[in-house]
């Protein structure tokens, strides 16, 4: 299982398009205060939007393995 949470996982996640992966995960950065070439954890992103990170992680795992 990856740590690292990439925009087309948040794509997938939140039905959204690349570039709005990628601004939630700026947004993310931002509140974090890292900078923008910092990776953003699978923990984080769960953290932030107040998501299950079981439940992300399954659903990333199936997505991986499919």
């Amino acid at each position: 299982m990856p740590l690292y949470i990439k925009p087309s996982d948040v794509s997938r996640l939140e039905g959204c398009s690349s570039p709005t992966a990628s601004r939630l995960l700026n947004q993310v950065r931002d509140a974090l205060g890292k900078s923008a070439k910092k990776p953003i954890t699978i923990s984080e992103y769960c953290e932030y939007f107040e998501v299950d990170q079981e439940e992300v992680a399954k659903y990333l795992h199936s997505a991986i393995a499919s």
